[in-house]
């Protein structure tokens, strides 16, 4: 499992249907937190969110990878 796939915020617990809930990955965590900023800054349209909803989370995944490909690189 790349740290990518790790839990963002991992909890040990087993549940009653004997399955680990582990919640967002890393990379799932950080992609939604650049969306966020990506979309922080202006206020948009509705047409304007359909054009460019695509682009954005393509954006936030892509940053997402280079922040944990930099955090994975030893020095």
């Amino acid at each position: 499992m790349s740290n990518a796939d790790m839990p963002a915020m991992p909890v040990n617990e087993i549940h009653q249907a004997g399955t680990e809930l582990g919640g967002l990955t890393k990379r799932e965590y950080i992609a939604a937190m650049a969306m966020q900023g990506l979309l922080s800054g202006g206020k948009l349209d509705d047409f304007e969110i359909d054009a460019i909803a695509e682009y954005t989370a393509l954006d936030a995944v892509i940053i997402a990878d280079a922040l944990l490909a930099e955090l994975g690189k030893t020095s």
